[in-house]
């Protein structure tokens, strides 16, 4: 990386954004996960939600059209699995975390919200895939504090 991305990447890290982490499952493989900290609201009629994903992410495949996923905004208490779900190579999903009870998608259990989408289209975006999703259920409640990522680093935010 040049000087010059580390230093926008430096000053981009001064906006706070949550953590998320998009499960989805290519037939009858095992369910698949990826950290995000990407997630942006487009619409609310139609609701629409874009996320990004490298180009050189292995999970690119799972995220074809008409393609279902859940986006699952994790809690201070879920850092374990943003970085399980961040980390390289395997991506499988851990039974232990996972909820496989809504027919759209698999999710995390007990994350602050759940989005349940469905690919809506793709667009190209310089190293990166911008995925737009048309947001077929929800669910949210949950009262615990959202896991923030700051300037390079996990925080925590004043209630």
């Amino acid at each position: 990386m040049s000087s010059d991305s580390l230093n926008l990447r430096s000053a981009l890290g001064h906006f706070a954004t949550g953590v998320c982490v998009v499960m989805t499952q290519l037939g009858d493989q095992k369910p698949v996960g990826i950290t995000i900290n990407s997630l942006t609201s487009v619409s609310l009629t139609p609701p629409l939600v874009l996320w990004c994903i490298s180009k050189s992410s292995r999970l690119c495949e799972y995220f074809q059209p008409d393609s279902k996923y859940s986006i699952n905004v994790l809690t201070k208490d879920q850092k374990p699995l943003s970085l399980y779900y961040a980390r390289s190579g395997d991506r499988r999903a851990d039974p232990s975390h996972t909820d496989f009870s809504n027919p759209v998608a698999p999710s995390i259990k007990d994350s602050a919200a759940t989005f349940f989408c469905q690919l809506e289209s793709i667009h190209e975006g310089g190293d990166h895939y911008i995925i737009l999703g048309n947001v077929i259920e929800y669910k949210a409640g949950n009262s615990k504090q959202p896991l923030v990522f700051h300037r390079g680093q996990f925080q925590s935010i004043a209630a």
